[in-house]
């Protein structure tokens, strides 16, 4: 392979990309505009949820004590978990309370002669984010309750009773390696999406362009190999990629003050990640004819990186098969280790497993682009 071939190639696509202006400049300022829509659609874990409690008449010493609890219960971050209404009603009304959209969940009790036995939560059903949220503080929250009921009746007895166990406190905590906001806990998927998503939409459209207007049919009567022509674009595509993924991790920084850990590896981990996509649109645009072909490919193989790069679920929550799957994708390496060097401190030694794989994902992809690129496709 030549080198000045290469360069010539490189220095031809970046010409060909800086000639159109407002497709580059459109380029260079989405990273910030998607950081920017992502910080503030998760700017915050749910709070002050429309939560709506229901009683009977007639009932109000035995439900208030607990509602007042409930009313005033606040998260880790001082905000109300929820944002109460009591009115009366009975447990049938709380289902069409939610589907007429006057509260996210409705929380109503069971009575017996010996006073509260059960607390009923119903929760929206379209928001599975406020299902956990339900689930998780209304389990706290009525830990507390009970606590701080039962060291109230004990403290009222003249001595304690000689089966009497303490109760246990609680505390839940994370392997992080400083304070984290909520908006941290998505960041470094974010840095990984926007690093996929640029540069393989821009590359997937790098050689079919040529091929549709000729350009490489002047290219293939040179002496040019398909290896140089393949790692030329690589290479201008991939200075391209490191511009975005700057400006991403930049704007996260800047704008958001997400936690970040060592930004050299943030950074090299992030371009190995980058410079996977536009090896994976160079090998769309080698495989394709046309431009809408390219482009609708991109878009599949973009959602299909999503599913399993663990930003909207965890690896637990995959079939079997998809978990194996999901090792030939490079991007779960990337958020993995992403994740690991931003929210627990993780260092290059822990982490160079994940530098390797996507290294390696790089090399075999571009042999196989560079194998099955062929001047006319048939």
């Amino acid at each position: 392979m030549n080198l000045h071939n290469t360069l010539t190639i490189a220095r031809l696509t970046l010409k060909a990309i800086w000639n159109n202006k407002f497709a580059f400049y459109f380029i260079i300022l989405t990273p910030i505009l998607i950081c920017v829509n992502f910080g503030y659609v998760a700017h915050k874990s749910p709070a002050a949820v429309e939560t709506i409690i229901l009683h009977d008449t007639g009932w109000d010493e035995e439900w208030m004590p607990i509602t007042d609890f409930i009313s005033g219960y606040r998260l880790s971050d001082g905000s109300k978990a929820f944002d109460v209404t009591v009115m009366p009603g009975t447990p049938g009304k709380a289902r069409q309370l939610l589907e007429d959209k006057k509260a996210r969940a409705v929380i109503y009790f069971s009575q017996t002669s010996g006073g509260t036995e059960k607390v009923h939560v119903l929760v929206d059903a379209t928001e599975p984010l406020l299902i956990s949220h339900y689930e998780r503080e209304i389990s706290f929250l009525l830990q507390e309750y009970s606590a701080a009921a039962s060291r109230d009746l004990i403290a009222r007895l003249p001595e304690p009773s000689p089966g009497y166990i303490p109760g246990y406190s609680v505390t839940a905590k994370t392997n992080a390696s400083q304070d984290l906001k909520y908006f941290d806990f998505f960041a470094s998927a974010v840095i990984v999406l926007i690093a996929l998503a640029l540069p393989l939409a821009l590359s997937s459209l790098s050689i079919t362009l040529d091929r549709s207007m000729d350009v490489l049919e002047r290219v293939f009567v040179t002496p040019y190999r398909k290896s140089e022509i393949i790692v030329g674009k690589m290479a201008a595509n991939g200075l391209l990629s490191l511009v975005i993924t700057l400006m991403t991790i930049l704007t996260l920084r800047v704008v958001f003050d997400i936690v970040l850990g060592n930004i050299a590896l943030i950074f090299l981990l992030a371009a190995l990640v980058a410079i996977n996509g536009v090896i994976f649109g160079l090998f769309i645009s080698a495989v394709t004819r046309k431009e809408t072909q390219s482009l609708l490919a991109a878009m599949i193989s973009l959602l299909i990186f999503m599913s399993f790069m663990t930003f909207l679920w965890p690896r637990e929550t995959m079939h079997p098969a998809m978990q194996s799957l999901a090792r030939f994708m490079p991007y779960i390496y990337g958020v993995e280790a992403i994740r690991s060097v931003n929210l627990v401190g993780a260092g290059f030694p822990e982490v160079w497993p994940h530098v390797f794989i996507l290294i390696l994902f790089i090399t075999a992809q571009v042999l196989l682009t560079v194998l099955l690129f062929r001047r006319r496709i048939t």
